[in-house]
């Protein structure tokens, strides 16, 4: 991680500063309107622009020693740290307090801060004037107070004359980043939190200009403190009253207003497996270069496919043309030839390894907004995340991200999500990082998703990628796929209808982690540009054919749009035969036998609806099978030979089926109409499949409302209506998305069953994605519902963000000597989880021992740590832990949720 401590090479370039900072904080002989400091942002990005807007302190406040020391500057984040010391001369601490050079007047004062979260300490963010013998003459500030309840202090005063109050807050301070503000007026000054408005005060406002000022204290009184606390700060911004906003941050007021346009493209969501060069999607960039910071031209030769893959082949081809610029080296550059919207792009890659070498998937729009992933090769652990607006690098846009493995050593996913007010970037589909902002201080025009693979040169060499030295044969980067999923999208992307029939549209949103909901019943649809009467759109999504010809149709959603074409053909055009007014184009065909049989024909990923009239309806989303399938839709003369019924029937009966065993990937939607008159007292509606197998109907997890029940469907079986008694509690078949045909289904849906393992908000259980060191002793506690063995605490200094329950879990864990952290204290609770870890884990709780058992049959035993063996030994004897294939143990690899969840249940056993 890259850290900066400010000390003797940041003093010394602030010798002055001392004196500087005393004539600052001396306001009585200037106005408030005649601070000379102009509007600032600061990112704590360069340590050396911090230097040119402050100092810190360096003398002795109370019981406080201010110390540089305690400053640093770490990934974009300025870090102040308190610490307890021998008390000398009453002076028992050692904090850190950055203070402006120049004085600041009326206007906005605002940062976003972590706070440290002991009790009696304060972060505070405040501007201060004092007079000439030093005494505190005029200030404003908020103070977020540490605690077991987090609180926020404000106080302002003039000539001496102070007023405090205290404010409950709602959140825990010190777990996350949050935004704190205050507007300094002549007339009035109000406080807000995270853009709330807290407070309003218009009595003795401060009138004189004073220095702004950023420090962690120690309240006098306190007792049995050991400390140490650091507060960290995003950013600190001035933005003086009459001045444009100098940078996009999150204060109260700032930026555009809420509900910014979305960008508008009708490129639709795209899948490339890289199998070919496809130049209907993409273009190779050739013969021309980026700049002084890039070492290499793009040529379209240095864009290769081969097995699946594509690789970006970077070597000493000079790159001769005059739009090269005379580059040394030549590199690869594959980007789309559209430009998409806010939506999901992911990427399988494998980086390139070497100093000065940056290996990237990004967007890119005309205009210079901008959305990056780069690993660079000379640390290819971490990835590193940026943005731009229209060129400018977005407020506090720069983060590093530890990967917890080598990224050039194999493919991995990485993604991200680009909404209005948020990007969120995913690692093998776990969330990394999210930026967030309410007033839309984000990229918002349409982009290219582009990849290159490229060598820094001049200041980025010097400063970032470190000098790239040829290693005499050429370096690639792989790529094996980029997907990408508008944010919100039609059913199709386009449709074709005939001159009088009528058509409902549907409408899919993309869900935070790569999944869809159905949004139809929430969006709005309209025309996007006048057609002359060729459709008709209710605002529901009812299209209706008018005469022959072309259109497009909107749909708006949390203000994001998507758009699909409409072709609507003559009545003696030979296209399909309507199918009961639902969808017929786009590839989907869509026939009916006679009234009470339908069949519905999907190209592989391609989202369709099935209906029979209005009695039964099935939405099939575009990832429910990567297969073409013909899906037919039945209603029964009669439920003969289904026998077990549950209760008094309120619908037919109807049966799902298909014309080949391809199974869906994702649960489709179903809705059945039943009979509301047939339902008796103490009686619900629900919904149930008919199980041919086991001979019995097997309820699923419904919603009924107006005669009408939802629910989502994984089978395909017989379905029906039931009036049954209503039950406090009854087992209900929970849906899991991802799971079908998974090699762990059942095992993973018994656990869920039992409780010890749950499934995310999109309904997914991810069985392929790692598991981390919380999530696996969670599981482990709850499943093999480990006791508290002791009356020790173990106190590890990295779980105070989890949820108190995850950090009970774990401390019972502990406890039990089933996990004994690290040797900073540290438990690391986001770290992967080997296997080796998570079998040692289980063998400590069930406390077996290993010593009598041997490992002889594996191929990559050695691979194991000695520490591990005896643990890895006994658990193959106990068959809690299988191989896997080609006859590994794969001690070092990551586990997989699937994993966790098998041994678990074989642990129970």
């Amino acid at each position: 991680m890259k850290k900066i401590v400010l000390k003797q090479g940041f003093i010394m370039y602030l010798v002055v500063a001392f004196c500087l900072g005393a004539v600052g904080m001396n306001g009585s002989i200037a106005s408030v309107q005649a601070a000379e400091v102009d509007s600032f942002v600061e990112n704590f990005d360069d340590p050396i622009q911090l230097a040119v807007l402050g100092y810190l302190a360096t003398w002795a406040q109370g019981h406080i020693q201010w110390v540089g020391n305690n400053a640093t500057v770490d990934d974009g984040k300025l870090k102040l740290t308190l610490k307890k010391q021998t008390c000398e001369a009453s002076i028992c601490y050692t904090s850190a307090q950055f203070s402006t050079f120049k004085d600041n007047g009326y206007g906005r004062y605002s940062a976003s801060i972590k706070a440290a979260g002991e009790n009696d300490v304060s972060t505070n963010l405040f501007v201060y004037s004092a007079n000439e013998d030093w005494t505190l003459e005029n200030i404003v500030e908020t103070q977020v107070l540490g605690g077991e309840q987090s609180k926020l202090k404000i106080l302002w005063g003039k000539d001496s004359n102070f007023q405090t109050k205290i404010i409950d807050l709602d959140f825990d301070a010190s777990a996350a980043y949050h935004n704190y503000a205050f507007d300094w007026s002549a007339d009035e000054i109000k406080w807000y939190v995270d853009d709330q408005l807290i407070a309003t005060e218009t009595t003795g406002i401060p009138e004189n200009p004073g220095t702004f000022i950023l420090n962690v204290m120690i309240d006098e009184s306190a007792t049995n403190y050991e400390g140490p606390s650091q507060a960290s700060f995003d950013f600190i911004k001035y933005h003086k009253l009459g001045e444009p906003d100098p940078g996009s941050g999150t204060g109260p007021g700032e930026g555009p207003e809420p509900n910014p346009p979305a960008p508008e493209s009708p490129a639709y969501g795209f899948e490339d497996n890289f199998n070919s060069y496809n130049e209907q999607l993409w273009y190779k960039s050739d013969n021309w270069a980026n700049g002084p910071d890039f070492n290499v031209g793009w040529l379209a030769s240095h864009v290769e496919f081969a097995d699946g893959k594509m690789a970006l082949r970077l070597d000493d081809e000079l790159c001769l043309d005059e739009k090269c610029q005379g580059k040394p080296f030549s590199s690869g550059e594959y980007a789309t030839n559209e430009t998409y919207g806010y939506g999901r792009i992911e990427g399988r890659l494998k980086v390139a390894k070497g100093d000065g070498l940056v290996t990237s998937l990004f967007t890119y729009s005309p205009n210079a907004d901008e959305i990056d992933i780069e690993i660079l090769g000379k640390d290819t652990t971490k990835m590193e995340t940026n943005y731009y607006i229209k060129g400018v690098r977005g407020f506090g846009a720069h983060a590093i991200i530890d990967l917890g493995f080598d990224a050039s050593e194999d493919f991995h996913d990485y993604a991200i999500e680009w909404s209005w007010n948020y990007i969120k970037w995913y690692v093998d589909g776990e969330l990394v990082r999210t930026v967030e902002s309410n007033k839309g201080n984000l990229p918002s025009e349409p982009s290219r998703v582009m990849m290159n693979l490229w060598a820094g040169a001049g200041a980025a060499a010097a400063t970032w990628t470190k000098e790239f030295i040829y290693p005499g044969t050429p370096v690639r980067a792989y790529y094996e796929g980029v997907t990408f999923t508008p944010e919100i999208r039609f059913a199709q992307p386009s449709y074709e209808l005939k001159v009088g029939d009528s058509l409902s549209l549907s409408a899919f949103a993309l869900l935070p982690g790569g999944g869809e909901t159905n949004i139809t019943e929430d969006a709005l649809f309209e025309l996007a540009a006048a057609d002359d009467g060729t459709v008709s759109l209710s605002g529901g999504g009812v299209l209706k054919g008018l005469k022959a010809g072309s259109s497009v149709i909107k749909v708006t959603y949390q203000n994001t749009t998507a758009l699909a074409a409409i072709k609507v053909n003559s009545v003696n055009n030979s296209g399909n035969n309507g199918g009961g007014g639902y969808f017929s184009g786009g590839g989907t065909d869509l026939t009916f036998d006679n009234v009470n049989k339908t069949k519905l024909d999907l190209k592989a990923n391609q989202a369709g609806q099935i209906n029979l009239g209005n009695e039964i309806k099935l939405e099939i989303p575009s990832d429910a099978t990567d297969k073409d399938i013909q899906i037919i839709l039945e209603k029964l003369k009669s439920a003969a030979g289904l026998v077990n019924m549950p209760g008094e029937l309120m619908s037919s009966v109807y049966e799902v089926t298909r014309s080949n065993s391809i199974n869906f990937h994702v649960p489709i939607k179903l809705t059945l109409k039943y009979d509301t008159q047939k339902l008796g007292k103490d009686q619900e509606a629900a919904i149930f499949y008919y199980d041919k197998t086991n001979k019995e109907w097997v309820r699923l997890d419904g919603i009924a409302n107006g005669g009408f029940i939802t629910a989502d469907l994984e089978q395909f079986a017989p379905l029906a209506v039931f009036a049954v008694d209503v039950e406090e509690e009854r087992p209900v078949l929970s849906p899991v998305t991802d799971i079908a045909n998974h090699w762990a289904e059942a095992g993973i849906r018994r656990a869920i069953e039992e409780g010890f393992a749950s499934r995310y908000a999109d309904h997914s259980f991810r069985p392929d994605a790692k598991i981390n060191r919380a999530e696996f002793i969670v599981m482990l506690v709850q499943a093999l519902q480990i006791e508290d063995r002791s009356e020790a605490i173990a106190s590890f200094t990295d779980v105070t963000q989890l949820r108190d329950s995850d950090q009970e879990q774990i401390q019972r864990a502990a406890k039990a000597g089933i996990i004994r952290g690290y040797e900073d204290g540290s438990f690391r609770p986001d770290l992967p989880i080997t296997r080796a870890e998570m079998t040692a884990m289980i063998a400590r709780a069930l406390q077996l021992s290993g010593e009598e058992h041997t490992l002889t049959s594996f191929a990559d035993q050695v691979k194991i740590a000695a520490w591990a063996r005896p643990f890895m030994a006994a658990a193959v004897e106990q068959g809690i832990l299988e191989g896997r294939g080609n006859n590994v143990l794969a001690p070092n690899d990551n586990a997989t949720r699937a994993e966790a969840v098998t041994m678990l249940l074989r642990s129970k056993s």
